[in-house]
């Protein structure tokens, strides 16, 4: 994939928003491409021609969806409109792939729903040269695990790893394991961790390491985040690298 300069090109103004990649195959061969979705963004003034420098602040919750294809940010067409275009319109949450190479999103908030931690599956085709995107809504069988925004996801063994998160100005410190060996019916369980030790926090980055030596062993590090529970969260960030050692 190139990485040449945008300019004059479909550059999405988007922040709180998620990317994730999925494959697709052209011509007996499959390629990665980046699927960005949702955000918040601003809704520009027709008159506005300098969207980078301009005053416009009339800030509004994404229904886009966007690919990055042929070196550019292509719209992504939403099939089923009236089931998804309000789903899709959500910030704050992930987005992961599973062993099927498809496309998940999870969490975040939806506009006109609040704080939600549904599962969405998006299936990505190219026909003709339009990219679209059809979706399915996965249900998790508890109504246990809360709806939050900027949550720990990680993907370790099929299975979903979810840790923190906010709602309004509450952080959270639950740690969830969302088992997909069922796509239809996932099992989802919570982990008991120590939350003397484990703080609340949000906003925090992650990555998965799979032990070079134990094939049955990931080990997942979540580094900084905020866990101030107030209206200043800024005021709340850590720098603190928490290790969790996931074994089968």
């Amino acid at each position: 994939m190139k990485t040449e300069p945008l300019l004059g090109k479909l550059v999405p103004q988007l922040k709180s928003h998620s990317f994730g990649y999925y494959k697709i195959t052209e011509k007996n061969k499959a390629i990665s491409y980046i699927i960005i979705s949702g955000g918040i963004t601003i809704e520009h003034d027709i008159k506005c021609y300098n969207k980078e420098f301009c005053d416009c602040d009339n800030l509004i919750l994404s229904d886009q969806i966007y690919i990055y294809y042929r070196e550019t940010f292509t719209p992504v067409v939403l099939e089923d409109k009236n089931d998804f275009q309000k789903t899709v319109r959500r910030y704050g949450h992930s987005m992961f792939n599973l062993a099927n190479g498809k496309l998940y999103m999870i969490g975040g908030f939806v506009q006109y729903e609040g704080y939600v931690i549904d599962i969405i599956e998006m299936n990505i085709s190219i026909k003709n040269k339009v990219v679209s995107c059809k979706c399915n809504k996965i249900e998790l069988m508890t109504n246990k695990i809360k709806g939050r925004m900027y949550c720990s996801v990680s993907v370790v063994f099929n299975k979903i790893i979810l840790f923190g998160g906010v709602r309004d100005t509450r952080t959270l410190n639950d740690m969830w394991v969302i088992d997909f060996e069922d796509i239809k019916n996932p099992i989802t369980t919570e982990v008991e961790i120590d939350k003397k030790v484990f703080l609340p926090r949000f906003g925090m980055s992650t990555a998965t390491q799979h032990d070079s030596h134990d094939g049955n062993l990931y080990r997942i590090m979540i580094l900084g985040g905020s866990y101030f529970n107030d209206d200043n969260f800024s005021e709340g960030v850590t720098n603190e690298l928490l290790v969790f050692s996931v074994s089968v």
